[in-house]
């Protein structure tokens, strides 16, 4: 099976994303963690997530059939078990 053709803007688009996500969290949690909530922390973590895994997925798939498509389930996802895993696994740990 030979890849498919994708847009050659695709590439760069989940690039730029993956380092503003970078650039999100080394200053938040790499340099002022403790002046952060948990509360806080996690919230924020329903930003950084699916945007982390769009990219991820975006640049794992390019030369996939729909890799747009192929990177916006991978957030959709990633935003679901994340919502899963703090409303429905925190509260019972």
């Amino acid at each position: 099976m030979e890849p498919c053709e994708t847009s050659p803007l695709l590439k760069p688009l989940y690039a730029v994303i993956l380092i503003i996500v970078a650039a999100f969290l080394i200053p938040m949690y790499g340099l002022n963690f403790d002046n952060y909530p948990e509360t806080e922390l996690v919230n924020y973590s329903f930003i950084w997530v699916p945007c982390l895994a769009f990219s991820l997925v975006g640049l794992a798939t390019t030369r996939k059939e729909r890799p747009l498509l192929l990177a916006l389930s991978g957030a959709v996802a990633s935003f679901v078990l994340l919502f899963a895993f703090f409303e429905i696994l925190w509260p019972l740990l």
